[in-house]
């Protein structure tokens, strides 16, 4: 089924981004065009992106990426 998406103002553009990303940027064209309902879809559609793991003892680790033995002992 394709969904027809009414295109949004740029007031409309810009709110949104201003809510939903870093800020109103040059995306702000592309919500135009593809209206708001759209430029949502397809971020509710896009794949998930794995975070890094969080280590459990930070100090620990800042101490092995740094190589910081002297400091962190």
């Amino acid at each position: 089924m394709c969904r027809e998406y009414v295109a949004a103002t740029t007031t409309q553009a810009a709110r949104l981004l201003e809510q939903t990303s870093f800020g109103p940027t040059v995306a702000i064209q592309y919500v135009k065009s593809v209206g708001v309902d759209g430029y949502l879809a397809e971020q509710f559609s896009a794949l998930t992106t794995r975070l890094a793991t969080i280590p459990t003892n930070l100090l620990t680790a800042l101490c092995q990426a740094n190589n910081t033995a002297r400091v962190c002992a």
